[in-house]
C-alpha cells in the first residue's frame, strides 16, 4: 500500500513537471488549427484587425512586438524600438465590438524613452524565445484566458495563459513589469536592477 502511495506521488509530480515544462518555450504561430474551431475566417480577419489598429504607428520602426489578446478584455501591445518603448491599446475592446459598426474603436498610445542597452536586452531574450519556440504536442485552446504573441520581421509565436514557473509565464511577468513602466508618470525609464536580474537569468 505504502509503495502505491509513492508511486502515485511520484507519477502525480511528473505530470505536473511534464505540464510545466511543456510552456517553457513559445509555440510558432500556425493559422491551421483553428480551421477546425468555429469561425476560422472570422477569427483570421480579427487578429489582423487587432494588429492593424495596434501596431499601425509603430510597425515599421519596431524590430520587436508583443501583443495580448485577453478574453473580454481590451487588446494591448509593447513595440520595442531602439531607444523607446510603445505601449498601445484601444478605446473599447475590438473583439467585444467586432459586429457594433456603430462603435468607432480608437488607438491609445504612450511612448517613453527607455535606456538602449535595456530595451536590447528585452529584444535579445524575445528572439531567443522567438527562435527556440516548437510546435505542442496538442493544440491548446483555452475558453477563458489571455493568449499573447511575439514577433519580428519574420517569425510569429505565441502561447496561452502558460502555467505559474514556467519560462513563458516568466517572460510574461517581465513584460507586465515593462507595460508598468511605460504606463508610469516617468519622462525616461530603466530597468530596475531586479528586473534586470529577471532578463539574465531567463536567457537561455
Amino acid at each position: 500500500m505504502k509503495l502505491k502511495i509513492i508511486y502515485y506521488v511520484v507519477l502525480f509530480s511528473f505530470l505536473i513537471i511534464s505540464k510545466t515544462n511543456a510552456q517553457d518555450r513559445l509555440e510558432p504561430y500556425n493559422e491551421n488549427p483553428y480551421m477546425k474551431y468555429g469561425d476560422y475566417d472570422g477569427l483570421k480577419k480579427y487578429y489582423e484587425h487587432v494588429e492593424k489598429i495596434l501596431f499601425q504607428n509603430s510597425i515599421k520602426n519596431s524590430s520587436i512586438r508583443y501583443l495580448v489578446i485577453p478574453n473580454f478584455r481590451k487588446e494591448y501591445s509593447l513595440s520595442f524600438q531602439e531607444d523607446e518603448i510603445v505601449f498601445s491599446t484601444v478605446t473599447n475592446s475590438i473583439w467585444e465590438n467586432k459586429d457594433n459598426t456603430d462603435l468607432k474603436v480608437e488607438l491609445v498610445e504612450k511612448t517613453k524613452k527607455v535606456d538602449s542597452n535595456n530595451c536590447k536586452s528585452i529584444q535579445i531574450l524575445i528572439t531567443e524565445f522567438l527562435k527556440e519556440s516548437e510546435k505542442p504536442e496538442k493544440v491548446n485552446l483555452g475558453i477563458d484566458g489571455v493568449e499573447h504573441f511575439f514577433m519580428d520581421s519574420s517569425v510569429k509565436a505565441k502561447i496561452w495563459s502558460p502555467k505559474s514557473g514556467s519560462k513563458t509565464y516568466q517572460l510574461i511577468d517581465i513584460m507586465n513589469e515593462i507595460i508598468e513602466l511605460v504606463k508610469s508618470d516617468d519622462e525616461i525609464i530603466k530597468f530596475s536592477p531586479e528586473l534586470t536580474q529577471k532578463i539574465k537569468k531567463l536567457k537561455h
